[in-house]
């Protein structure tokens, strides 16, 4: 999410919260109650929608929500007032986030949504085991309205129309904090690693830390509204640990990866308004139930979100043509470092047979190896595992402090990221402090012929200006060794001579490169150490030769 896109959600969401302050002007106590309980369901949708940005979609918001609004309401009933309820409740959220993130931090998206759905049933079997301390079935309560306390000690209790204002006010502070912190540099870092781990962790961004920094903020926001909500109901159910109330959140938060948190707020409000008044005063009785049909109606515009093509005309903007070799800027390595492998049996990175024994290489600083063989040759694997063993195996050889970097073929640059904050993070990882890494990355711009697309996101550039993009987030790392896994597939003959002449660059400038593509032409062209087929060392007809 750009600045400027965030800028334009933050004002509609202000906007709608001062519409929604004038309803008390035209409705009765009875809507207004329901609207403010339908109004905080704004805070489980946007934490969900945090989590689905780093890439953790969870059914537990919901629960987390409740399981902040059972502490608040437990110590409301014991005589401890607001503010402290209300911010230990705000707490339970964001450790039951925190903890969530630990659960499933070796989880896929798809295991961590069944983990969140575990999580919302052994939070309501909790509640249901008991029941003369948490209320189970009968509800916690009753729970004070939220008050101010007055100077002779007295407690001004809020009416339902305060309740309004103050569920108004906590709905549109909740998403406003969602959509500053996914569009913040940190929050750059969160959508790095939610659409690519791998990419991430090779760009010096820690998964797991951002994964547990984004569910505890969610947890946050999810917990600190179970707990106004419990003050504005009176009471605590379990209906927030039910199937349909987790399923809100989700869709919410799968619309939000297309209109960005403050629509997916939006709706889950609008479709708490639809369950709570709505459909009651139209005498809706099912079935489906009121919720059900919420629940449905959200996931259908989800559903149709997330199925729209994305736009044509910023899927068909390549950028201008990349600069010619000397208009890159600078390339030199942190540290300057040759690589050599030394009998390194290649394995699938899953694990199995091996598929290449004894691997050997030699490439010094400065200078491009080539790797080619055949389909199913182990070419990728061969890469892939030279980067894993880089990290200490003796088997292969770098200077002290030397880093490796992988250029792996799949897509390029992180797919939740802008063009311009994809090349800030590998800045950063380069060991640049903010201001000299943002300049960096502006540096970057021109030479890849992507300035016009420093906004966009890198999924929906072309593949040659994505390539591009991928290669200077590997340079700007500032790597010893760069191992290049088909480069130049499926690109364009410009693209091609454009990422041929970044590779030279960097050679030129220090970095050790190992080059593997189908292209044994180019390859042997670009080679200055030789060509490396399966063990088998050819002479290396490229610049060096000549």
């Amino acid at each position: 999410m750009t600045r400027r896109n965030a800028a334009v959600q933050c004002a509609v969401v202000i906007a709608v919260a001062i519409a929604v302050a004038f309803l008390p002007l035209r409705a009765g106590n009875a809507v207004l109650g329901d609207v403010a309980l339908a109004l905080l369901v704004a805070g489980p949708a946007a934490g969900a929608s945090l989590a689905v940005a780093s890439g953790r979609p969870t059914l537990g918001m919901s629960a987390l929500a409740s399981g902040g609004g059972y502490v608040a309401a437990l110590l409301a009933v014991h005589g401890h007032e607001a503010p402290l309820d209300v911010g230990l409740g705000t707490l339970t959220g964001a450790v039951e986030g925190a903890v969530l993130a630990l659960l499933g931090a070796r989880l896929g998206a798809a295991g961590f949504i069944a983990l969140g759905l575990v999580a919302a049933t052994a939070s309501a079997a909790l509640v249901g085991a008991l029941p003369r301390i948490l209320g189970a079935d009968a509800g916690l309560g009753p729970v004070a309205p939220l008050g101010v306390t007055l100077p002779d000690g007295r407690i001004a209790s809020l009416t339902i129309a305060g309740s309004l204002h103050a569920a108004d006010a906590v709905a549109a502070f909740v998403t406003l904090i969602a959509i500053v912190a996914v569009a913040t540099g940190r929050g750059a870092r969160w959508r790095a690693v939610g659409g690519d781990r791998e990419r991430a962790a090779a760009t010096g961004v820690m998964p797991l830390l951002a994964e547990v920094e984004v569910l505890a903020l969610a947890g946050a926001i999810a917990g600190f509204c179970g707990a106004v909500a419990a003050h504005i109901a009176g009471i605590m159910t379990t209906s927030g640990f039910g199937p349909e109330a987790a399923s809100v959140p989700l869709a919410a938060a799968l619309i939000a990866g297309r209109a960005g948190p403050g629509m997916a707020a939006a709706l889950a409000v609008l479709e708490g308004v639809g369950v709570t008044v709505i459909l009651p005063r139209m005498g809706w009785v099912g079935p489906p139930s009121a919720s059900a049909l919420g629940a449905a109606a959200l996931a259908a515009v989800a559903i149709a979100l997330l199925a729209a093509p994305a736009v044509a005309a910023t899927r068909r903007a390549p950028g201008r043509a990349a600069g010619a070799p000397s208009t890159w800027p600078s390339l030199a390595p942190a540290v300057v470092s040759g690589l050599t492998v030394d009998s390194l049996d290649v394995r699938p990175p899953g694990g199995g047979p091996v598929i290449v024994p004894g691997l050997r290489l030699e490439v010094g600083a400065g200078e491009v190896i080539g790797l080619v063989g055949a389909n199913g040759s182990g070419k990728s694997s061969a890469l892939r595992a030279i980067a894993r063993a880089a990290g200490g195996d003796r088997r292969v050889k770098l200077e002290p402090r030397a880093r490796t970097m992988l250029l792996p073929q799949e897509r390029g640059g992180f797919p939740g990221c802008s063009v311009g904050e994809t090349l800030v993070l590998a800045a950063r990882s380069g060991g640049r402090d903010r201001r000299a890494a943002r300049k960096a990355a502006v540096d970057w711009l021109e030479p890849l012929g992507v300035a016009p697309l420093r906004d966009v996101a890198c999924d929906l550039l072309a593949a040659g200006a994505r390539r591009r993009v991928d290669l200077a987030r590997v340079l700007l790392s500032r790597p010893s060794v760069i191992l290049c896994d088909e480069p130049l597939a499926g690109l364009e003959t410009a693209d091609r001579e454009a990422v041929l002449d970044i590779l030279r660059a960097a050679a030129a400038a220090g970095a050790a490169v190992v080059l593997c593509d189908h292209d044994r032409d180019a390859v042997a062209a670009t080679a200055t150490a030789g060509v490396v087929e399966l063990g088998r060392v050819e002479a290396a007809p490229g610049p060096a030769a000549a």
